[in-house]
């Protein structure tokens, strides 16, 4: 007998005329059913008419060892509630919430009542539907269900048009979907740990973009010939004309992808296993910028000449004019990066992840810095910032994951309060102000003679000067590379 399984079906509930008593807007009241589940329920009082709400099913995991656990859950729960002196009936539409972490549920058994959406029995939100749904091996719908029905374990619509739930840890490594299926919905095959290679027949016209979301052994999905609307090259899925690159399988094992020369569009492209990606001019539009959420051990991104919507210049993604840093490869060798003069955005989780970096320059054209931008760069230990005033940062996780007590952040002369008080910038424990004119910045070093290295010089805000900037120029920066740049790092005050 397979260890942990939990069967989930729950008879019709009511919030009973018992419990009959006046609520808030925005109150919640708890009753407590046996000692597994809670039901909590808000609703919305306007004048004499309940206007919204919902009920939730908690389970509490604490309470859920290696016994069985049978709930049906019907798609609406019937509150009765008193309010100014009437009493008012609410069908309350209902969620399963998993309460205090993973309840390690293997089988779930929905009954003849549930109609709802599958997911919504997990609450909104990925944390809580991976972990209601990390050991699930079988999903099985009872006869009579009008809504759903399953096979060999996985959850379809009622007639099979529709590929709802692949058990995250099914026993298999290919997956043949049946002829009969259609769509294959969101979040599908997400988290499916066993699963290596998905065959798609030539019936399916409509896949979800998050279908295989969260899919790390994914190596290969194949599209059958005679498809009208996907296609497959080497494992890759596409559309019918391969214009858009529809999804790179997470675990497909290949280091450099260079994206073929039709695609237009490129949607999802996650694998740790790259390491380089090249561009074509052909494509316009990349819902992914390769971040190291997605390609933590990426080191280059290559745009071939001719693409008039992006560019790239020493491994680094931009925009065609190079006004957005569109991604910094998490990978990439060198430990300090100065961003060019020319860029005024910085996108959305263009640094996260970087593993290398430990010094940033952001320069003060930068007008805009963007979601996640600099999120988990964990070595980061000091940022120079030449803008005078503050930027306005919406997002409170740009800097997430920056160690804001060992990082410095660096500023222009004068503005140091500003920093202190400003939204984001203010976490930073260490803020220094940059010495002004003809001040000595930082420690003086004297430049290494050794014939093997080679010489940059940069200008604080990082326009590179060609030769070593005159006596009276403000302070600036010189880096000694031997061989492919990076060896040393340093700083020279003039």
């Amino acid at each position: 007998m397979r260890k942990n399984v939990f069967l989930v079906i729950f008879s019709v509930l009511l919030c009973a005329q018992a419990h009959s008593q006046e609520i808030y807007r925005g109150t919640t009241y708890e009753y407590i059913n046996g000692a597994f589940y809670t039901i909590n329920y808000e609703c919305e009082i306007l004048g004499n008419f309940v206007v919204g709400g919902t009920a939730r099913v908690e389970i509490n995991c604490a309470n859920v060892k290696n016994g069985q656990l049978d709930i049906d859950i019907p798609r609406y729960i019937n509150c009765f509630i008193s309010a100014g002196g009437s009493n008012l009936q609410a069908s309350l539409p209902t969620y399963v919430y998993f309460r205090s972490g993973n309840c390690e549920i293997t089988t779930i058994k929905i009954g003849q009542n549930y109609s709802g959406d599958f997911y919504e029995m997990f609450g909104w939100g990925t944390a809580n539907r991976l972990d209601g749904l990390a050991n699930l091996t079988s999903i099985e719908v009872a006869e009579g269900n009008l809504t759903y029905s399953s096979e060999d374990g996985i959850l379809y619509n009622r007639n099979k048009t529709s590929l709802l739930c692949y058990p995250a840890k099914k026993i298999g490594d290919n997956f043949v979907i049946p002829g009969t299926v259609t769509k294959i919905d969101s979040y599908a095959f997400e988290n499916c740990i066993n699963l290596t290679s998905v065959n798609i027949p030539s019936s399916v016209t409509n896949i979800h973009d998050f279908a295989f979301q969260l899919h790390p052994n994914l190596i290969s999905i194949e599209v059958a010939e005679g498809n009208k609307n996907y296609s497959s090259e080497n494992g890759v899925l596409y559309n019918s004309d391969k214009t858009a690159l529809r999804h790179y399988p997470q675990g497909k094992l290949d280091k450099n992808f260079i994206i073929p020369a039709m695609v237009k569009d490129v949607w999802i492209m996650r694998s740790p296993n790259l390491i380089s990606i090249t561009i074509p001019p052909s494509v316009s539009y990349l819902s992914n910028n390769f971040s190291g959420y997605g390609c933590p051990n990426l080191t280059s991104i290559e745009v071939l000449a001719g693409n008039k919507n992006y560019s790239s210049e020493d491994g680094i993604l931009y925009n065609s004019d190079k006004t957005t840093l569109l991604c910094y490869p998490a990978s990439k060798t060198g430990e300090s990066f100065v961003i060019p003069e020319t860029v005024t955005i910085i996108g959305n989780g263009a640094f996260m992840y970087c593993a290398n970096l430990t010094s940033l320059y952001i320069p003060e054209s930068v007008t805009a810095i963007r979601f996640g931008a600099i999120e988990s760069c964990a070595k980061l230990t000091s940022i120079i910032n030449l803008n005078p005033v503050p930027l306005n940062i919406a997002d409170l996780e740009t800097f997430k994951y920056v160690d804001k007590s060992a990082c410095t952040l660096y500023v222009p002369v004068g503005s140091k309060e500003n920093y202190q008080n400003a939204r984001v910038w203010k976490d930073f424990k260490n803020i220094v102000e940059l010495p002004a004119n003809n001040e000595n910045p930082c420690q003086e070093l004297e430049e290494n003679t050794d014939p093997n290295y080679t010489y940059r010089y940069f200008l604080w805000g990082g326009k590179e000067s060609p030769t070593k900037p005159a006596k009276g120029v403000n302070h600036y920066r010189v880096t000694f590379y031997k061989g492919n740049p990076t060896a040393l790092d340093k700083y020279k005050c003039n």
